[in-house]
């Protein structure tokens, strides 16, 4: 039965080279983490991790492994359509009575995660958590993204940061999509929970973390930064607007966003291009903001591009970013002021020209 082949759907190894970790997982069913040592007669542990589960990733210090468990699989003898109706015992509706109660019982609708030490196999869990991120390679923090208020489960993310293989599931990147995003202290055990999160990120040395707040209404949206030794957080920009693509340069001496701002007559949002750079023990020295609107030599009709995330030269001299040009309001006019909207048209309220709308 092909079905139940077995395959290593991911794989990492720690950088001492001490660790070896894997997922196998038949074509249907549920998934089991492998973690072993490299040396000659190691151990093995096996961990189930439901169906597609895994996103293993091992810290650049080779001392932990982050992972997420997701729902097991429910064959279909669970569900309650693999039973018999009827008979001596039978529960209402067919099936044994253990299997209606198998079937009563809530199941995990999200994933969690695991934060597991691999000297000692002590675990800590995390419920309803789709995606993580160490702050560095020596790890003191662990980034967890939630699941947006109101939204149903995923399949298992992706893990993001250093010291191993990215896992699959969720797409790469540092988007919260409105989330609650939860910050978790190895050291001492304490869990922050940063509120509703557009997007956020470490810079390289694992000290510094940029946030977006991302509010339905946009009120109190804007950019905050927190310093990971101090626990002080510090507005940077706060506009009701829109922040995407937030992201630190490679050298983590600058930090840049996209700012948008809707506008309800053209029915489309400008963007403007803010950077931080000269960052010392208190955050950023100096804010540059490049705004297109009202600019001459910007060419007109023409905005940011914010589907590209912008990018800096190594020295910080220049910033790169596409551009497009701007959706124009509708001309519903013609000569002499009149409607240029046909009366029964649809965008008049009727509805010719639409066979739907036609009677028999």
């Amino acid at each position: 039965d092909m079905k139940a082949w077995n395959s290593i759907r991911q794989t990492a190894l720690s950088n001492d080279g001490r660790w070896f970790a894997y997922v196998v997982s038949p074509t249907e069913g549920n998934a089991t983490l492998v973690v072993r040592g490299t040396a000659q007669g190691a151990n093995e542990t096996r961990i189930p991790v439901g169906e597609n589960g895994g996103s293993i990733q091992i810290s650049g210090d080779s001392r932990w492994i982050g992972y997420l468990v997701a729902p097991p699989r429910v064959d279909s003898a669970a569900r309650g359509r693999g039973a018999g109706r009827g008979g001596p015992g039978a529960a209402p509706g067919g099936g044994t009575p253990a299997q209606a109660a198998d079937t009563a019982a809530p199941r995990p609708t999200a994933n969690k995660f695991v934060l597991m030490n691999l000297a000692s196999g002590e675990k800590k869990e995390f419920d309803r958590i789709r995606r993580f991120t160490y702050n560095a390679d020596t790890v003191t923090w662990v980034g967890l993204v939630g699941y947006p208020v109101g939204a149903a489960a995923a399949p298992a993310g992706a893990a993001q940061g250093r010291g191993g293989a990215p896992g699959a599931g969720l797409p790469a990147g540092n988007s919260a999509g409105g989330a609650n995003v939860l910050l978790y202290q190895i050291a001492t055990g304490e869990l922050f929970n940063m509120g509703l999160v557009g997007e956020f990120t470490f810079d390289q040395s694992g000290d510094w973390l940029a946030y977006t707040m991302d509010s339905p209404d946009q009120v109190g949206n804007g950019v905050q930064l927190r310093h990971m030794k101090t626990n002080v957080v510090r507005s940077i920009d706060s506009e009701q607007m829109i922040y995407r693509h937030l992201l630190w340069t490679d050298s983590s001496r600058a930090l840049g966003v996209m700012r948008g701002k809707i506008d309800v007559a053209r029915r489309d949002t400008t963007f403007s291009l803010v950077a931080f750079t000269g960052f010392g023990a208190t955050g950023p020295a100096r804010r540059l903001v490049f705004d297109p609107s009202g600019r001459k030599d910007f060419p007109k009709d023409w905005k940011l591009a914010s589907e590209r995330a912008p990018r800096y030269a190594m020295d910080l001299s220049a910033v790169f970013f596409g551009i497009r040009e701007g959706v124009k309001p509708a001309d519903r006019t013609v000569a002499g002021g009149r409607s240029g909207i046909a009366p029964g048209a649809p965008g008049a309220g009727g509805t010719i020209n639409q066979t739907g709308g036609r009677a028999g």
